[in-house]
């Protein structure tokens, strides 16, 4: 389950249906959630015949397909709170909703998506008659950015990050992506420096597996997060990269010892040696490296990051 928040209303994204709640209202505690509404992709939970639970977007089918909805697996709301964007994985879609900051109303406005089977929705440039590789394939996370005028939409199957202008009212028009695998690059697609290297799928191009995104706070990056269940996003990595740092640290501190003015026979003269030139100089960056691998440990080991 995903939450997008933004003001009042608050947007919970969670297998074909997007619930509504509001948080923090006077009658209790702050942080509260009162259920409100929900729309979905799917005839079942959607207005007569189904159960009547959620209201329907245009393109609802039975349990969900091509409905544009279909295993909602990331949402967003644009700086301004009046549009929140969902991504469904199995209809390789985004849906563009209007939003009423005031109350978190939503309205479905569009929907695109990067395989033509899905008829709810228009069809970008790449997308073609099989679900793959058109830079939107199996979509895992959505941002928007800073300014508002970008969207991102991380397609775990292309190894690609996919880029969307936003207009003012929210609408959203294809600019094309960038990918870590062959089968994907095309004119409205471009490749990683390092794709001559890389094997199918995306392998060891360093976007296979693409599965969250992350905008940088003054908006100029935006940062691909592997799957934490992928070799590369699995927590083994930030264990062995911790691991050496502290091998760096420790081997660096034996080596100092050797140019201390009291301990080794290449150290400075006494009086030349000052906290800008020397050891001293060398012991200050290699202490400061220990005070940021413990800082880092301790981040760790208590889950602060």
């Amino acid at each position: 389950m995903l939450a997008a928040m933004q003001g009042k209303g608050h947007a919970l994204l969670a297998g074909i249906a997007i619930a509504l709640v509001t948080g923090g209202v006077a009658s209790a505690a702050t942080g509260d959630l009162t259920y409100k509404d929900c729309i979905t992709g799917e005839s079942e939970s959607g207005p007569t015949p189904g159960s009547g639970a959620c209201d329907a977007v245009p393109g609802a089918t039975a349990s969900g397909p091509n409905s544009g909805l279909n295993q909602v697996t990331g949402g967003a709301i644009s700086p301004d709170g009046k549009s929140l964007y969902a991504v469904g994985q199995s209809d390789d879609a985004i849906v563009h909703f209007r939003r009423n900051p005031r109350n978190g109303r939503l309205n479905f406005e569009e929907c695109l998506t990067g395989f033509v089977g899905v008829t709810a929705c228009d069809a970008i440039p790449d997308a073609d008659g099989v679900p793959d590789n058109s830079g939107l394939s199996e979509p895992e996370d959505v941002e928007v950015s800073r300014d508002g005028k970008s969207v991102y939409v991380a397609a775990e199957e292309d190894a690609a990050v996919a880029w969307f202008r936003r207009a003012a009212n929210g609408a959203l028009t294809y600019k094309g992506c960038l990918t870590g695998e062959f089968e994907t690059a095309s004119p409205d697609c471009d490749a990683v420096p390092a794709i001559a290297a890389m094997g199918t799928a995306g392998a060891n191009s360093g976007l296979s597996g693409a599965h969250d995104l992350v905008v940088a706070p003054n908006g100029r990056a935006v940062f691909l997060v592997a799957d934490p269940e992928s070799p590369l996003g699995s927590s083994t990595v930030g264990i062995i990269a911790l691991a050496l740092w502290w091998v760096v640290v420790v081997a660096g501190l034996m080596i100092l010892v050797r140019w201390l003015p009291t301990r080794g026979r290449h150290a400075s003269s006494p009086t030349r040696d000052s906290w800008s030139e020397g050891p001293w100089l060398s012991l200050l960056a290699h202490v400061g490296m220990l005070v940021g691998v413990c800082v880092f440990t301790w981040a760790y080991l208590t889950s602060a990051v």
